[in-house]
């Protein structure tokens, strides 16, 4: 299957867009910046989403799977390890993550981004 020609990669990848451009112009994050990256997938096959968690565990990433409140279907949440900050890195995400949806059977159904608060004023003086 072509991963660039899909409606869902399309529109993560819009989705994507907007997201860097509200972290790096609207809450100032800089290019660099180490965050971590919370990937978040819907399944209604426990095998599938546990298949999925366990894909990336090896590398680092962190892992969990939840019922959601109705218990038909699976929540699965990932978490990267400290990855440095930049429009590449999540446009790159995002087409990782939509394929590994489709290969899994899972929905990829977003992700948001763990940044690092701004270093207090006050570290910054010396008494």
């Amino acid at each position: 299957m072509d991963l660039t020609t899909g409606n869902d990669l399309e529109r993560q990848l819009l989705l994507t867009e907007a997201l860097w451009k509200q972290l790096r112009f609207e809450q100032g994050v800089q290019q660099g910046t180490p965050v971590r990256v919370e990937v978040y997938f819907v399944a209604t096959d426990a095998a599938a989403a546990q298949a999925l968690a366990a894909r990336y565990v090896s590398d680092g990433w962190q892992a969990g799977v939840e019922k959601v409140d109705d218990g038909a279907e699976l929540s699965i949440r990932l978490l990267t390890p400290e990855v440095a900050f930049s429009r590449q890195m999540l446009l790159d995400l995002a087409e990782l993550m939509v394929a590994a949806g489709i290969e899994t059977g899972c929905d990829f159904d977003g992700f948001q981004v763990a940044v690092p608060p701004p270093p207090a004023w006050w570290k910054f003086w010396r008494w």
